[in-house]
């Protein structure tokens, strides 16, 4: 697979896992702050009801919605203010607020336009007419803004954090399996080889110089053993195998072939001398024999 291949994988999956997050916690913030919007007019609606006032009434708990209880403000704890306009005069109906002062609410009150509405962030205002007077009621609902906050940056954290993750497990993935997902693009099936029967095949050609030298041939093989690759290079490497067996044993030549879990493990033993110190570690290089001599093949 080439590097173009596996870069478009890995950006492909981090994006769909940065997408798919984006709208599940897109949607879940978007319900947050409908959530907001609607706990601060009920209690809004509330205060109309009563004139402008809280009443003890209005912010009693005892009715439970699907999503929980109604607000547990109280007419004491709750920070408002309202104001009725009737013309150009202004009547204070209410006032429970300990940030702003009363000519800036005042001011704030009758600047406000709409029905309803967001003001100075944490504010959510509402205005109403009763008996033909217009009346502005501001609500603070900052303690329910901070959960909202601690969501949308929850959300964040957690996209970031989701699609570092994503990216790093794609990577991971390609790297481990990208012969199977070549394979997979490509829509060719991996050539096998039958190694029992090539083992079997090669043994019996080997047989007459196992004889002449003298050497036992020790065999069990496995029927049905098979491995990905192609069959005429592990013919080629099971020959160079036996063939370096017999050159080195002395008496005898074990051969056997297992599977196991779709896996075939094949294993060439003799009875040669043991290699000198220092040899084990470079015998398998390129072109090293047993002795000091180096040419070409296995060794």
């Amino acid at each position: 697979m080439t590097d173009k291949i596996k870069r478009k994988i890995v950006l492909f999956f981090t994006l769909g896992v940065f997408a798919l997050l984006l709208v599940v916690l897109g949607v879940i913030n978007i319900l947050s702050y409908a959530f907001v919007c609607s706990d601060a007019d009920a209690r809004l609606v509330k205060i109309a009801d009563g004139g402008g006032v809280m009443t003890q009434s209005a912010a009693e708990q005892g009715n439970s919605g699907p999503l929980g209880p109604d607000s547990p403000e109280t007419p004491d704890s709750a920070r408002y203010f309202t104001y009725a306009f009737d013309g150009e005069d202004s009547v204070k109906v209410a006032f429970n607020m300990t940030a702003v002062s009363e000519e800036n609410a005042l001011k704030w009150a009758s600047s406000l336009s709409g029905a309803k509405g967001w003001s100075k962030g944490v504010y959510r205002y509402f205005a109403y007419e009763i008996s033909g007077v217009k009346y502005v009621s501001v609500l603070y609902c900052g303690d329910s803004w901070l959960s909202f906050y601690r969501t949308l940056i929850s959300s964040v954290v957690a996209l970031v954090l989701s699609t570092a993750l994503a990216f790093g497990a794609s990577l991971i993935t390609v790297k481990t399996y990208s012969h199977t997902i070549r394979d997979s693009l490509s829509g060719e099936e991996k050539p096998q080889a039958d190694v029992s029967a090539i083992l079997e095949s090669k043994l019996g050609e080997y047989k007459p110089r196992f004889e002449e030298k003298g050497v036992a041939l020790d065999v069990a093989v496995s029927p049905g053993a098979v491995t990905d690759g192609d069959a005429g290079d592990v013919e080629i490497v099971i020959g160079e195998i036996i063939s370096n067996a017999l050159n080195f044993a002395k008496t005898k030549v074990s051969v056997t072939l297992s599977a196991s879990d779709g896996r075939a493990t094949f294993v060439c033993s003799n009875d040669a001398d043991d290699l000198k110190d220092g040899r084990l570690d470079t015998i398998f290089e390129k072109g090293v024999k047993s002795d000091s001599s180096t040419g070409e093949g296995m060794g």
